[in-house]
């Protein structure tokens, strides 16, 4: 694995894919972030088994590859190396090296085969919904779901819609809250 990018773009990735890494030190790979280098494309996938996420950038790729590396670590080393330079990136054995103008340092990898896949969703049901009334719906009821892992059904939020409406609800069993919506477009989806 080869590539070579712009550093501020692969930062903000970092960052952001960052988040989604967990803090397990039973599986200490959660810590990880997936890199895969293929043509004109740089993925970077991160998961904390709850959540998961994958990002793309744009980037030179002279040999493509996959690697996982600490989220930590990475991020640390981009903060650190100067603004507004490319960043070229390679795998040498179990080591990535990460060189920019006036610094450079070799990272460990930990093994690719042990990072958890993420699942993708199929399906031909969708809809569109702006982000702030996303955000809204799930700011409503996120008070009434329950905090605790005993019962993960009751931490979640239910999302379904009607014809006019986007409804989204929630319980702890004790509390039941549930906002809805209007939709600007007519099209219908089933619950989440």
């Amino acid at each position: 694995m080869k590539f070579e990018c712009i550093k501020e773009k692969l930062k903000a990735a970092v960052v952001i894919a960052e988040k989604a890494t967990g803090k397990n030190m039973s599986l200490p790979i959660l810590s990880g972030l997936y890199l895969e280098a293929i043509p004109h494309k740089l993925i970077l996938r991160a998961t904390n088994l709850d959540i998961g996420l994958e990002l793309e950038i744009n980037a030179k790729i002279e040999v493509p590859g996959k690697v996982v590396v600490s989220a930590s670590v990475l991020a640390s080393f981009l903060s650190v190396a100067p603004d507004d330079e490319r960043i070229k990136v390679e795998l040498i054995g179990n080591n990535l090296s990460l060189s920019v103008k006036k610094n450079n340092t070799i990272i460990r990898t930990l093994p690719v085969e042990d990072f958890p896949s993420i699942p993708v969703v199929k399906g031909e049901e969708t809809a569109v919904i702006s982000g702030g009334d996303l955000v809204s719906g799930l700011r409503a009821v996120l008070p009434a779901a329950a905090s605790s892992d005993i019962r993960p059904e009751l931490g979640s939020v239910y999302v379904y819609s009607d014809s006019e409406y986007v409804y989204f609800v929630a319980t702890d069993s004790f509390r039941l809250a549930e906002k809805k919506i209007k939709k600007d477009n007519p099209t219908s989806f089933s619950g989440v």
